[in-house]
């Protein structure tokens, strides 16, 4: 019937009896005819949104408000658009009065349905009559859900150094509110639980340090941990979605090394092969003699190139005045 909305879910089964995923359209039957603001009727016109059914919450969002038409008397497509989303959104928005309407990455979350709908007005050409019409469009945007992340995957640090492991890069690509929260634990590489090297009764370190293992950054001070090898995890979690983790291999040794890191938010991961890429590195503890090189780890999913073929993975041997700079 004209002017009523109707919602179609389709489904299907193969032949071992697995069902797929549903899908849900929705449309509404346009009325052949469409009265102007003077009573007058204007033919053969409809408002089409034009915009993808499907998006991702960390990506723009761009809908367009297109009039079809076969009538000659509409002389301007549209003069102003009143645009609207059904839905939760992350926060509030200022809607365009337009035809585009381009809603912002984080705006909508991940894993909801929204119905974005939009009421414009046409001008006709030989008098001030306007027609007003209405679209609407349903999005689905999909879950990517939580990803943790720590920014180096193997770390040495030496009996007299600190320990700081990073997840602050952790994200929701849902976009949805509230705050994440951080728990980390350890366990060395063999199996056995992390325990402080001091007498008397054992203690482990998430116990010591209870409060540094709910936080985004884990710092440890020196002397916490016995030479040896050492799995830290940090699991990210927020109300309505699925928990996420992710581990880092912890060397320790005796003494105090060199250490390298890199800057907080300098762990580059989209580049454009076009141009070229600086990435930084800060090496502390040098002394003389001390022999650095850039390498590159092959890992599955990932294309391996050499650096030779680029003109570096040289090594770089560290001098005596190199060696009395604080930053390596």
């Amino acid at each position: 019937m004209p002017g009523i909305e109707y919602k179609i879910s389709v489904s299907g089964k193969n032949v071992l009896g697995m069902e797929g995923k549903k899908e849900q359209f929705t449309f509404r039957v346009m009325p052949k005819d469409n009265k102007n603001g003077t009573g007058n009727i204007t033919k053969h016109s409809q408002l089409i949104l034009k915009g993808p059914t499907r998006t991702w919450s960390k990506g723009n969002y761009i809908a367009e408000a297109v009039i079809d038409t076969c009538d000659i008397q509409i002389l301007k497509p549209v003069v102003t658009c009143k645009w609207n989303v059904a839905g939760e959104l992350s926060q509030n928005i200022e809607f365009p009065k337009g035809r585009k309407l381009i809603v912002r990455g984080g705006v909508l979350q991940g894993g909801k349905e929204y119905n974005i709908s939009s009421t414009c007005t046409s001008e006709a050409r030989d008098s001030s009559d306007k027609t007003e019409m209405t679209a609407w469009l349903a999005v689905s945007v999909q879950s990517q859900g939580l990803k943790a992340r720590i920014s180096q995957q193997e770390v040495v640090v030496g009996t007299g150094q600190a320990l700081q492991l990073d997840a602050s890069q952790s994200k929701d690509e849902d976009m949805k509110p509230g705050n994440l929260q951080f728990s980390w634990c350890c366990r060395q590489q063999s199996g056995g639980r992390c325990l402080l090297p001091r007498a008397g009764e054992v203690t482990t370190i998430e116990s010591a340090f209870k409060d540094a293992f709910q936080e985004q950054v884990l710092k440890i001070p020196p002397g916490s941990l016995s030479v040896g090898k050492y799995v830290f995890s940090v699991e990210i979690s927020k109300a309505e979605s699925t928990s996420s983790k992710a581990d880092t291999l912890v060397e320790v040794v005796s003494g105090v090394p060199a250490i390298v890191s890199t800057p907080l938010g300098d762990q580059i991961n989209c580049v454009n092969p076009n141009e070229g890429v600086t990435i930084p590195a800060i090496v502390t503890n040098t002394r003389e003699g001390c022999h650095m090189w850039w390498s590159v780890q092959q890992e599955p999913g990932h294309e391996y190139f050499s650096l030779a073929d680029v003109g570096l993975g040289d090594v770089v041997l560290v001098t005596s005045e190199e060696a009395k700079d604080p930053m390596g």
